[in-house]
């Protein structure tokens, strides 16, 4: 089953009655080029997720999934976590490694492997609210140090949370939820030294340092060696994904050229959702005439060659199974 949008188009002055229609729609006037309606079909909202970065470094190099700047975070070969063959390391006091939420998200996990070395700042995770890779102005700054796990909001504050050893993989998953709007909050799971099964955790923490989650999405993750003299550290298997409400596009822009004969669609769209465009003439039969896999935030397809008296579109956005 799916989400999907329906609207339609006018282009004689001839009227169109929605009587047999769901009663259950929004009506949009566009432009008085011609005659433009459109309504949106209502459905509960669920949430499906999206893939931001997945990379477990067996190819000897950084998935596309991180963005810019990578810095000083070299993929070493040798025993990684569940016995692979590789791993990336973040240099000592110079390493960022991270990726954008592009558009902001407001539910998502980080989900990786770790090991330390011995020193001070063994450990650095922050999440921002601005759409940036950087080792600066964090709304999470996550640590380890001097043996306690801590965030800091206005000081350091700990977290109880097992302290880790040098030299063996741990695998850890940072959620956070509800970015965005009142009561933002995030977990912290934790396996046991060589573990894969999350042992202990921290749940519903609300530890921020700058910016403020309760009115703003997140907007970029990094992993970061700069403060503290951070002794450098491993990552290994890493999974982020991203939560997003699954609802039905929501069109932002319609607009036909007479001279042209062409129809533009535009709509918001979430990052690797795959739409389907359909057209109809008398909503009986429906021809698709085209698909987009959204690299953004919002999408446009164009239909040239409009000729007929009614033209009738649909958008569809396929849901998680």
């Amino acid at each position: 089953w799916c989400w999907c949008v329906w609207f339609f188009l006018a282009i004689s002055s001839q009227t169109f009655s929605f009587a047999d229609l769901n009663d259950t729609y929004s009506v949009v006037r566009l432009p008085p080029i011609l005659t433009q309606l459109m309504f949106a079909l209502a459905f509960p909202v669920s949430l499906f997720s999206a893939p931001i970065v997945v990379d477990d470094f067996e190819g000897f190099i950084l998935s596309d999934d991180w963005d810019e700047p990578v810095v000083n975070s070299t993929i070493r070969s040798g025993i990684g976590a569940e016995g692979s063959s590789a791993y990336v390391q973040l240099t000592p006091t110079t390493g960022i490694l991270g990726a954008i939420f592009e558009g902001g998200v407001s539910d998502f996990y980080v989900d990786f492997y770790l090991r330390i070395q011995p020193g001070r700042r063994q450990f650095n995770f922050m999440v921002m609210n601005h759409e940036e890779v950087s080792a600066d102005g964090a709304s999470v700054n996550l640590r380890f140090q001097n043996d306690v796990w801590s965030a800091f909001n206005g000081s350091w504050q700990p977290i109880s949370l097992p302290g880790i050893l040098v030299d063996g993989w741990y695998h850890l998953r940072i959620t956070c939820r509800g970015w965005g709007s009142i009561g933002a909050t995030y977990d912290i799971e934790l396996s046991d030294f060589g573990g894969t099964e999350f042992t202990s955790s921290a749940i519903d923490l609300d530890l921020y340092q700058i910016g403020n989650p309760n009115i703003a999405t997140a907007g970029a993750f990094s992993f970061v060696t700069k403060w503290d003299d951070n002794a450098g550290f491993d990552l290994d298997n890493v999974i982020v994904e991203a939560f997003f409400p699954d609802v039905p596009p929501e069109i932002t822009d319609f607009e036909f050229d007479q001279d042209a004969s062409k129809v533009s669609i535009h709509w918001k769209a979430f990052p690797g959702k795959e739409y389907s465009i359909f057209a109809s003439t008398d909503l009986e039969t429906w021809e698709l005439i085209g698909v987009r896999t959204a690299s953004g935030v919002e999408e446009v397809f164009e239909e040239e060659g409009v000729t007929a008296e009614f033209r009738f579109y649909r958008v569809e956005v396929q849901s998680e199974p």
